[in-house]
């Protein structure tokens, strides 16, 4: 007797990985960057690239997220409406990125690797 196995598609396998990385990989990657900005033995230009990695990821770089949020997108010129969209695309990362790690136990620690 044979077992067929079912064979992904592509579009199957982008959405499992897709689920993964906004899940997994986004805890594994900010605890990376938190444990080399931390690490006190880790080079100077490592620690500060992960800070600044961290900064920019927590939205700190953005020059001009108080002048967008007081404007309506009908007030926006196409160069601040795509700022303003990619800021609300890293707000949301955010958000899902804080849903992950409450899911995980709040401390960020996982039970594996990513990839276990």
């Amino acid at each position: 007797m044979s077992t067929k196995v079912k064979k992904e598609t592509p579009d199957e396998v982008h959405e499992r990985v897709f689920e993964m990385l906004h899940t997994r990989g986004i805890e594994v990657a900010i605890n990376g960057l938190i444990a080399v900005a931390e690490d006190p033995k880790a080079p100077a230009p490592a620690r500060a690239t992960a800070g600044a990695a961290l900064l920019r990821s927590a939205g700190f770089f953005d020059r001009d997220r108080d002048d967008l949020s007081d404007k309506k997108p009908s007030e926006m010129s196409p160069e601040e409406l795509s700022r303003a969209l990619q800021r609300l695309k890293r707000e949301l990362a955010d958000k899902d990125a804080r849903k992950a790690i409450e899911h995980v136990g709040g401390d960020g620690a996982s039970d594996g690797s990513l990839f276990d």
